[in-house]
């Protein structure tokens, strides 16, 4: 079993270390170690990569959402077409955001975005869909649900 690991560097510098097999499911960081020749498993161990819009915990949480679907089979576009309109997102994904404040929710997003971590951006999308949806008898709930203020 490969065991190596890959650095990350988060916006406020500090390093989140990875294990290789699981940020396969990073477009960006698998393009990123293609390109600089590290794409074959015993090319050695790259340098840290900089991801400069992304927090060290926003790292660590898509590492353990990583951890969480290390096993999953890749996903390919067909049934992704298919699942697309459907709001039902894994258990464990669904008690992962529960324990997520909304704003990390949010920046989770943004950083599962910049990473290219496409079945993390759709599970994040449907759990924001179905929170507004189970509170849309108001947009009082909505917002509370949000967590946002009124102006």
């Amino acid at each position: 079993m490969d065991e190596s690991t890959i650095e990350l560097i988060s916006k406020e510098g500090n390093i989140v270390t990875i294990k290789r097999r699981l940020v396969k499911k990073s477009g960006t960081i698998q393009t990123l170690l293609e390109d600089l020749g590290y794409e074959a498993e015993d090319a050695g161990k790259p340098e840290p990569i900089p991801v400069p819009n992304c927090e060290e915990k926003h790292i660590r949480m898509i590492a353990e959402w990583l951890r969480l679907h290390e096993i999953d089979a890749p996903i390919d576009e067909e049934q992704r077409g298919i699942n697309h309109f459907n709001l039902t997102i894994p258990k464990e994904d669904r008690e992962m955001f529960e324990k997520t404040h909304i704003d990390d929710i949010a920046y989770l997003m943004i950083a599962a975005n910049y990473l290219e971590i496409t079945d993390l951006i759709e599970n994040l999308a449907k759990y924001t869909a179905k929170v507004i949806d189970d509170n849309n008898d108001s947009a009082d709930s909505i917002m509370k649900a949000l967590n946002l203020t009124k102006n």
